[in-house]
């Protein structure tokens, strides 16, 4: 059964006719035939064969008027309703063995709204009560997708009380609104082999329709896999203006974006022909850069199409076509793809059908005419639904929550032989797997695509070369893109999306592969580092000149004068220091980590705890000349000794804490410079590292403090002021070491603190060892006993 709001009958009489002849309607319930059929009676004479009317037109003036079209073997009664305000016609159908089918056929003219819906009402009230298969249908004038309308949720309402509730909610007129409805109580089983229309799995409207043929959405999902198995990203849509392919293009569209694809243009094809739209259409495919075409359409709505691409010689496309399209020109289109549905042969099904429908079947011809199998009722639906079984052929056979069939589909590519022969070659199966996800497998090795020798790229622009990605154009979605160099550190090879590399390497200049990143270290065969090591050697071995100086005049009173010992374990200690920092120099490894600071700092406390003792020990002498002072009977060798050894054990000591717990380790800095890896010490533990260097940095301001308080006392080789000026020196060095040491990174930051413990190390031997050096080497006369005694009483006198 169909409702249609004709809007003139005789005018539609051929596309009505046309829809009867090709469509298994039985029943066609017309509104607004606008015709009095009294005095046209080649209607009636012109209608299909087998086919019956049954009509009540407008009493006076023009327009309005129903009519039922019904096949002639269907047993049919009419009667008049008491609906006032309206035409309407009572129908009912007989259906053997013992049911009958209600309808109310209305079509109410604008105006008498209420008084009409009130009657209709009234009058349903009562027929319900005796018939329980009923339906209301036709064209009421009413908004009933307007929920604001309170005249059409009334009457929705009022008829819903008697089980009688609107099936479908599309709209029925061209400006959107649902102006023809269908009301019923019926639940009766349908089960269609033609209609794919996915609204039709929604079962809050269509409870009781089943199908035999996989909807619109699983077409879409198999376009869209087959689309994006061969790479395409920039496809054009085509669909006609019918529920079909508008609801039908629009899954696909949806279904285009999981896989990254987009739609570069989506255009309807008219319901009735348009020169001016067939050729806007036309100049949307020769623009875009779109190669493949999808057409969700038909034969009726291809053939205008197509016919004018022929003409203007539109060639270079890939045309694929849904199951309701077949190829209008096929030499025009050569090596289109199309879905269709899969074929299979059920052994024995003819057999069967003949033992079981004798009278249906006509000698040797396996046409069936099953129109008069009448629909079974909710019972039978139930049933139905819970239908699971394998056919002859293998196939698993039943109905999803949706009231689909398993979905299988066949990949067919279209073409034309050398011979000029037709042939449809099937490339591909989409047919359900193991899981609840269908598997679409393909044969590129047997798709031949029209003009072309390979599958062809049809992309919104080309594909980024290796060292760019893709930066996405706003507004364009995700298909169209620019293509900009990825940044320091990442490549991209064979994607169009940058990657990052591994932490220990880097990209290389073309950003296209991985390389190791350079690798940072103090290294001796470098200009930086071989000048440091040539710089502490050479100060070692002035050091050790200067050892040698003093121990071939260890007799003589400048060098005798200031406690020869310490200045013996001063002079080693800064040779020592000095050779510590080759520790610096090279790969780290956790040894050299571990001993280089720990060296250092230890060595260089024994040169400070020396200097402090010579202070100590020139002070507690002049002070020991005073009477009655206890200094006289303290004073000795050993203080000096004791001073060295009890400096020097609490920095050993803070240092083994410092290796015992907290010990330094080499490791890969790569944070600090990206492109390139820093071999360096970590100190384990910041705090471990400034305790050792705050407790030199006391030392020599406590040897600074005493030097200074001892720098006027009258001795001639008193070595106070030289001492002063050395921990001045060491002070300064190492407050400008701190902000450089903090403010570099890699071979630098060591570079500062070698140059650091040199510069630092060299200043004590400047200011305290050069000027006697100059004595013994270069005034040999003011290196007497004579001249101490004459410079000590001037003094003397002096002060």
């Amino acid at each position: 059964m169909a409702l249609l709001n004709c809007r003139s009958l005789p005018k539609h009489q051929i596309e009505i006719n046309t829809l009867l002849q090709e469509s298994v309607i039985e029943i066609l319930f017309l509104t607004e035939t606008w015709i009095n059929l009294n005095s046209e009676p080649d209607i009636v004479q012109t209608l299909p064969p087998g086919y019956l009317i049954k009509h009540q037109d407008r009493p006076s003036g023009t327009g309005g008027g129903i009519a039922i079209i019904y096949r002639d073997y269907l047993v049919c009664h009419f009667k008049d309703s008491p609906i006032q305000d309206c035409e309407n016609v009572l129908f009912s159908i007989h259906l053997p063995p013992s049911t009958t089918l209600s309808e109310i056929l209305v079509y109410r003219p604008p105006g008498q709204q209420r008084s009409f819906c009130n009657s209709l009402v009234e009058t349903t009230s009562w027929l319900s009560c005796l018939s329980p298969n009923f339906t209301v249908l036709g064209d009421l004038n009413l908004h009933f997708d307007d929920l604001t309308n309170n005249i059409a949720e009334d009457l929705k309402k009022d008829l819903a009380s008697l089980n009688l509730h609107l099936k479908g909610n599309q709209p029925t007129h061209s400006k959107g609104h649902l102006l023809d409805p269908i009301f019923t109580n019926l639940t009766n089983l349908v089960i269609s082999y033609g209609s794919t229309v996915s609204q039709l799995s929604d079962k809050q409207h269509f409870p009781s329709f089943l199908r035999t043929i996989p909807c619109d959405e699983y077409q879409s999902r198999v376009l869209a896999n087959l689309i994006g198995l061969l790479g395409w990203t920039w496809v054009g849509v085509l669909a006609e203006d019918t529920d079909y392919g508008q609801l039908g293009s629009q899954l696909l569209i949806d279904e285009l974006a999981k896989y990254s694809v987009c739609a570069a243009f989506h255009e309807r094809l008219p319901l009735e022909y348009s020169q001016s739209r067939i050729n806007h259409i036309i100049q949307v495919i020769k623009e875009s850069r779109a190669k493949v075409i999808v057409a969700f359409a038909s034969y009726d709505f291809m053939f205008p199409l197509v016919k004018e691409a022929r003409r203007l010689n539109l060639t270079g496309r890939v045309w694929i076509g849904s199951d309701a399209w077949v190829p209008v020109d096929f030499n025009f289109i050569n090596g289109s793809i199309v879905i269709g549905i899969r074929k299979s042969v059920l052994p024995g099904f003819r057999d069967s059908v003949l033992r079981l429908l004798p009278s249906l079947i006509a000698a040797n011809n396996i046409l069936f005419d099953f129109k008069k199998i009448l629909l079974m009722r909710i019972t039978l639906l139930h049933y139905v639904r819970k239908v699971r079984f394998r056919s002859t052929a293998g196939e698993d056979v039943f109905f999803d929550a949706g009231g689909n069939p398993p979905p299988a589909y066949e990949i067919l590519n279209w073409k034309i032989t050398a011979e000029g022969v037709e042939e449809k070659i099937v490339v591909g199966i989409y047919q359900p797997g193991n899981t609840s996800e269908s598997v679409l497998t393909l044969n590129n090795s047997l798709i031949q695509l029209g003009g072309y020798d390979q599958i062809p790229q049809s992309s919104c622009n080309e594909m980024c070369t290796v060292g760019f990605r893709k930066s996405t154009r706003e507004g364009q979605g995700v298909c169209c893109f620019d293509c900009i160099p990825c940044s320091e550190g990442e490549i991209s090879n064979h994607t169009s999306d940058c990657m990052y590399c591994p932490d220990d390497q880097w990209s290389n200049e073309k950003r296209d592969r991985c390389v190791l990143k350079y690798v940072e270290f103090l290294s001796i065969q470098e200009p930086l580092g071989f000048i440091l090591i040539s710089v502490a050697t050479a100060s070692t071995m002035v050091v050790i000149t200067i050892f040698a100086v003093f121990f071939k005049h260890r007799e003589t009173p400048i060098v005798k004068a200031n406690n020869l010992g310490l200045s013996y374990l001063l002079l080693i200690s800064l040779s020592l220091c000095l050779l510590s920092t080759l520790l610096f120099l090279g790969r780290p490894t956790d040894i050299t980590c571990m001993l280089r600071q720990v060296t250092f700092s230890i060595l260089f406390v024994m040169c400070i705890s020396c200097l402090l003792a010579k202070t100590v020990l020139v002070l507690m002498a002049f002070q020991a000349t005073h009477p009655n002072t206890p200094l006289r009977s303290g004073l000795g060798p050993k203080i000096p000794t004791m001073i060295v050894f009890v400096c020097t054990l609490i920095q050993a000591l803070i240092c083994t804490v410092w290796l015992a717990f907290f010990h330094p380790y080499a490791e890969k800095n790569m944070k600090s410079q990206t492109w390139k890896v820093i071999l360096e010490c970590n100190e384990g533990s910041p705090t471990a590292f400034w305790c050792v260097l705050g407790y030199m940095a006391l030392l020599a301001i406590t040897s600074f403090l005493i030097a200074f308080k001892a720098r006027k006392l009258p001795d001639s080789f008193n070595e106070a002021q030289l001492i002063t000026f050395s921990m001045v020196t060491f002070l300064t060095v190492w407050t400008l070491f701190l902000p450089s040491y903090q403010n570099t990174k890699g071979k630098y930051m060591v570079a500062v603190g070698v140059f650091t413990i040199i510069s630092s190390s060299m200043g004590i031997v400047v200011c305290i060892f050069l000027p006697k050096c100059y004595i013994i080497v270069i005034r040999p006369d003011l290196n007497s006993r004579n001249y101490l005694r004459g410079k000590l009483q001037s003094l003397t006198s002096v002060n």
